[in-house]
């Protein structure tokens, strides 16, 4: 406030100047009644003067008695002395009065004057102490009140030096949470019990576009205009928290959110109630989850994606060992069905039982290349390779597999950039994903087939997600052969499936169909796109790769036409573990002409090539057998004659075991089953 006091003096303490003021006039009261007093003892005449003496002093005395006992003094005592020495002092004025104007002149009173004017100066006197003694109890009580007032004064002293450090704390604590509130990621909004908002803090104008200025005592779902389910849903949280007396603080909810712009993100809320000054709040913790949300689901979506790639790498494991352990079987069957054709007459029943037999063999062969195909464990003979040609050739020989009711449309481009590709498994793939075409059409109506072929470019954007999860394809030019087809489509849980193997929706479908393409477009390094819908159809692409520098790999198998009898007595050391593989091979190559010696592991390999070494002129060896291995026995054999040739065997491909026959001078591998017509020939490649 402002202050009439100048500046460089200070103030003056109203109670203290009320303490100098009444004493000041009190005593010139009692001052201006000794005046009179005196006059009256020495009996000095100056009436006029006396009078207005009086005059002032009773006024003065009135004044200040009626101020003191209603304004400052408790003490009664004082008032009542002030109004006793004013009575005394009204009579001696009306005995002073009375002499003054002649009216004690009476021949009666003549003999009584001094009597009276003794009376008047003791009623005067009287007075006087009596007024007297009240100023000296005032100034007691003044001192007293001074003191009082000082302990007073330092009491509110303490107070206000309290206060203004409270005040300074609670300015400091508003500053601090005015800034906890501005710096806060999430949004902060109040409302209060009619759903008007009655605070919005910066975050929670970045989050919904509006700002606090216009939220202000704006009802909350006026503000999320329209009004949709989300803000129905905020409101219907918050109403409990200001219309309930109990505070509470509200669990996490997740809702959907509009901007003002109109766009939706996904939001969190806490929502707490809170009292002030009697009126009950609730506050919301608004906070933007939407990129948060969005990759937790890009997440479950890898997670799920690696969930599916581990499951199909541990069924292309399994498959792997199945294929092994079959080939191992067929070769067997394989070797028995050589013997037999050995010893059958011609053109009889058992004969064609025996050419039945082979075929089924190769059907099982042709089904465990397939299981080898997924697994990606499948030797592959890259070549340089015209796709279009490949696909018309495999289009011309599936039409005759497939209903006369499906409708074929080709769109084949010959002129296509050269690819490094085994024929035959592009061929595999061409053949499932037509035969699959088919399979998808309608049994009485039919429909249509559509393949093309053309150069297409993939992307970074291609490569994310879906079935391109499953391929380590790279961005860049591409060969791809689509076929199409308008059959029943497929939904997603389907889309996921299709590669699993032995999965199919038909009652006679053996699932390896996908299956094998999935292994042989991974070692290709392409990839497959698929794209279906239930009811309007199914379109695959399946892409190859441009690349020129890669560069063809040889085929074992692709050997001159064995000859019999091309022995020539020389010996073979035949190490199989298979007792019945090892029967039969020692059977075929002695009909070959060869001389076998037999083990059926490693150690007993290196002990008859110990004992026989200078006579043996090649080494038949199983890769996989107990005790000792065939890597090991390789080994320990090189060891004691580096230059014999040993010609391998597996029922694993020899891709697969690429790393572990390095460095090992393999002259020769043969992958089971093979037949007696592949190992003579092989046999005599060695010897050549």
């Amino acid at each position: 406030m402002a202050s009439d006091v100048p500046a460089n003096k200070p103030a003056m303490n109203p109670a203290r100047l009320r303490l100098l003021a009444c004493t000041a006039v009190g005593w010139a009261v009692f001052g201006a009644n000794i005046p009179g007093f005196l006059m009256r003892v020495f009996h000095v005449e100056a009436p006029g003067v006396s009078a207005i003496a009086w005059i002032i002093s009773i006024v003065l005395i009135v004044g200040i008695t009626g101020y003191l006992s209603f304004g400052f003094v408790r003490e009664r005592r004082i008032t009542w002395l002030v109004l006793s020495g004013l009575f005394f002092l009204v009579i001696s004025q009306v005995l002073r009065v009375g002499f003054t104007m002649g009216m004690l002149d009476a021949p009666a009173l003549v003999a009584h004057q001094n009597t009276i004017r003794a009376a008047d100066n003791l009623v005067n006197g009287i007075g006087l102490a009596l007024i007297g003694l009240a100023f000296l109890f005032l100034l007691i009580e003044l001192l007293s009140s001074r003191q009082q007032l000082m302990q007073e004064h330092a009491i509110l002293t303490k107070e206000v030096a309290r206060r203004q450090t409270v005040e300074k704390h609670l300015r400091e604590r508003e500053a601090l949470l005015r800034g906890i509130s501005s710096s806060a990621w999430d949004g902060i909004i109040a409302l209060d019990s009619a759903g008007a908002v009655t605070f919005w803090n910066p975050a929670a104008e970045n989050l919904l576009g509006y700002t606090a200025d216009h939220m202000m005592g704006v009802p909350l779902s006026a503000s999320l205009a329209p009004p949709d389910e989300s803000t129905a849903s905020l409101l219907s949280l918050c109403r409990p928290a200001t219309t309930s007396d109990a505070p509470s603080t509200g669990g996490v909810t997740s809702l959907k959110a509009k901007r003002k712009n109109g766009t939706k993100l996904d939001v969190e809320v806490s929502i707490s109630s809170m009292h002030l000054e009697g009126e009950q709040y609730a506050v919301c913790i608004v906070r933007d989850v939407t990129e948060r949300n969005r990759m937790e689901a890009e997440k479950r979506d890898f997670e799920a994606q690696m969930q599916h790639t581990q499951k199909l790498e541990s069924l292309g494991v399994l498959a792997g060992g199945i294929a092994h352990d079959f080939n191992n079987i067929l070769q067997i069957m394989m070797m028995t069905v050589n013997v037999l054709e050995t010893e059958t007459p011609p053109e009889t029943t058992s004969s064609m039982c025996v050419e039945k037999l082979k075929r089924a063999v190769n059907r099982g062969a042709a089904l465990t290349q397939q299981m080898l195909a997924y697994s990606g464990k499948k030797s592959i003979a890259l070549a340089p390779l015209n796709l279009g040609e490949s696909v018309n050739d495999t289009v011309a020989f599936v039409q005759s597999l497939v209903s006369k009711k499906a409708r074929f449309q080709l769109d084949i481009a010959t002129d296509l950039p050269v690819i490094q590709a085994d024929a035959a498994q592009v061929e595999q793939v061409v053949m499932n994903l037509v035969l699959n075409a088919s399979e998808a059409l309608d049994e009485m109506q039919g429909g249509l087939i559509t393949i093309s072929t053309r150069v297409v470019q993939y992307t970074d954007a291609d490569s994310a997600g879906g079935a391109a999860s499953l391929f380590n394809a790279k961005p860049g030019t591409y060969v791809c052969v689509e076929v199409s087809d308008t059959g029943c489509g497929m939904d997603k849980e389907m889309r996921d499936k299709i590669f699993d193997p032995f999965f199919t929706t038909k009652f006679t479908g053996r699932g390896l169909g996908m299956s094998a393409v999935l292994g042989i477009m991974r070692a290709h390094k392409g990839t497959v796109k698929i794209n279906s819908t239930p009811g309007t159809g199914t379109t695959i692409q399946a892409l190859f790769p441009v690349n020129t520098d890669a560069a063809a790999m040889p085929s074992a198998t692709e050997q001159p036409a064995p000859l019999l009898e091309m022995g020539n007595n020389r010996t073979v050391l035949v190490v199989e573990d298979e007792p019945d593989a090892l029967a039969l091979d020692t059977l075929l190559l002695k009909q070959l002409g060869y001389t076998v010696r037999s083990a059926a592991d490693g150690v007993e390999a290196i002990a008859a090539f110990e004992a026989h070494q200078a006579e043996i002129d090649c080494v038949l060896l199983d890769l996989s057998m107990p005790r000792m291995d065939g890597l090991q026995a390789l080994q320990e054999i090189r060891r004691l004659k580096p230059s014999i040739p040993v010609l391998l065997v597996s029922g694993y491909a020899e891709d697969d075991l690429e790393s572990r026959l390095k460095d090992l001078n393999i002259q020769a591998f043969l992958e089971k089953p093979y037949d007696a017509h592949t190992l003579a020939a092989t046999l005599a490649g060695l010897f050549a």
